[in-house]
């Protein structure tokens, strides 16, 4: 009855359907239906992950934390319901996305029948289908066309035209009026309204907020399986407590006739130890190990379990929340906290705690400053005012990380290549001489092109020539922009009247950068 019913109409019933749609089928007068549906809620949550070989998502999982994944198997006695179920167009070959796979597989399916006392049958199913989304006709296997839909359908057959019946089922109360050869034929699709829509977990899905299974009643369900795929059995997981079909109304004995039986399919999936924390579970540390305060089953181990914790200023246990380590031992003794910028590191309160390390050297042309955690103590130079501490030489400015005044000079400006400089921050050339020394630099420049340790620079201003490297440069203290520049300084002086040609050129990533600067000593 299943499996010939599932899909005697195939996806052109699908292809018509749109979120939350009731379809009333049957000749002469519709029914109505109204719905009253207790604590059923939408599944809570469905995977993030889809699978590679076919796109649909890897899971979906209900409140109680039993997650079903596609159930993809064509075995004629399998636990997916055998080939009826599962169609492909070659079974003699394995399932192959798109070529092999069948236009519909269930997550999840329980459907039970009931023969009815006037004759006619009875017809109950509850789905979470994986399917492709079509305009027209039978949908095709497609990337791009996946979707997931959720299925509440209510078939009865032989009841009194125009009778009102009351149906009972795990997931609400339906109140049905039979049609003019009194039948009751309704459907309740939700999510197939656009491709890549996964709509069970959304407002409007009739199954949830947990899956059917079979109870514990004998015979158990096959390992990894809620159901076998073809077996009646007695079920749990009911948000209503109402775990059986049952169609009130004329024609029927008093209390109606009900049946605690169904035909249940789907396939388990562990999603504990994925590193995802996916409803049900209390933590999820990416692994199933015992002793790390997430125990093998995603449960908080209980307070005060042994554990390891690298956290010599804490005890070795777990506080009941997930993390090993909590409370105060060791206090005082020292500790290391993997971070350069502190020192005297000491246990307190449970931590290892360090006061501020100093990382001021007393020069006016670098800015302090530490960065943790590993890096530490940086002074970069930088390019504010200073005092050279001559008075033959005005404009004292530090460059290089250290402050030097001229008495000639040559403001540069670029004659070639690219603009150099940091974004917000424009690149400033000078060149100059105080009378003993004779300094070229270029400041500002964008790191991410002329980053620090490029040694392609040249350099030539009268008769003094040379090579420089690319440095750190702050182009701002507070708050710290960083920046690169070259700082070039030869011993020597050059006379008024003297060219100076300043080239720096840079490869990153495989991509050369270029600028050339040039200007006349005054």
């Amino acid at each position: 009855m299943r499996s010939s019913e599932g899909r005697e109409s195939k996806m052109k019933a699908i292809a018509r359907s749109v979120i939350g749609l009731v379809v009333l089928l049957g000749a002469g007068v519709a029914g109505n239906a109204r719905a009253q549906v207790c604590t059923n809620t939408p599944l809570p949550e469905v995977s993030t992950a889809v699978i590679p070989a076919n796109g649909f998502p890897l899971y979906y999982d209900g409140a109680d934390g039993l997650a079903l994944t596609p159930c993809l198997d064509p075995a004629a006695t399998g636990f997916c319901g055998g080939p009826a179920v599962i169609v492909v167009p070659n079974p003699a070959l394995p399932i192959a996305f798109p070529g092999n796979f069948p236009d519909e597989f269930p997550y999840f399916d329980a459907t039970a029948t009931m023969t009815m006392p006037t004759g006619g049958t009875a017809l109950l199913v509850h789905a979470v289908t994986g399917s492709f989304f079509a305009a027209v006709g039978n949908p095709v296997p497609a990337a791009g066309a996946q979707l997931v839909f959720s299925r509440l359908r209510i078939r009865i057959r032989s009841l009194l035209p125009f009778g009102t019946y009351t149906v009972t089922h795990p997931y609400g109360v339906e109140t049905l009026v039979a049609n003019n050869l009194g039948a009751i034929n309704v459907t309740f699709d939700n999510g197939i309204a656009a491709p890549g829509f996964f709509g069970p977990v959304t407002a409007g899905s009739r199954v949830g907020p947990s899956f059917l299974r079979w109870d514990a009643a004998l015979p158990a369900a096959p390992a990894g399986f809620i159901g076998d795929g073809l077996t009646p059995h007695t079920i749990t997981g009911s948000p209503c407590g109402t775990n059986f079909f049952k169609v009130e109304g004329p024609l029927l004995p008093a209390g109606g006739v009900q049946t605690p039986l169904f035909v249940v399919t789907g396939k388990k999936i562990d999603v504990c130890g994925n590193g995802i924390l996916d409803t049900g579970e209390d933590c999820d540390d990416g692994n199933k190990l015992a002793g790390d305060c997430c125990s093998p089953t995603c449960t908080f181990e209980p307070l005060g379990s042994a554990c390891t914790s690298t956290n010599i200023c804490a005890n070795n246990v777990c506080n009941g929340a997930g993390a090993c380590g909590f409370g105060s031992v060791n206090t005082g003794i020292a500790c290391t906290d993997a971070n350069a910028c502190t020192v005297g590191d000491t246990c307190a309160a449970g931590a290892c705690v360090g006061a501020p390390r100093n990382c001021v050297d007393g020069n006016v042309c670098t800015t302090d400053l530490c960065t943790p955690p590993s890096v530490g103590c940086e002074n970069l130079n930088n390019g504010l005012a200073c005092d050279d501490l001559k008075a033959a030489t005005a404009g004292d400015v530090c460059s290089g990380g250290a402050c030097m005044g001229f008495i000639r000079r040559a403001t540069l400006a670029r004659n070639a290549g690219e603009n150099p400089s940091l974004a917000g921050f424009p690149a400033v050339g000078d060149a100059r001489t105080d009378g003993t020394r004779t300094r070229v630099s270029l400041i500002n420049m964008d790191p991410a092109r002329y980053p620090a340790g490029c040694t392609g620079v040249t350099v030539k201003v009268g008769g003094i020539s040379g090579t420089a490297t690319v440095t750190r440069f702050a182009a701002q203290a507070a708050p710290l922009v960083r920046a690169t520049a070259v700082n070039f300084v030869a011993n020597g002086t050059v006379p008024a009247g003297s060219s100076v040609d300043f080239r720096v050129s840079c490869t990153v990533n495989g991509l050369r950068h270029e600028t050339r600067w040039a200007g006349v000593v005054r």
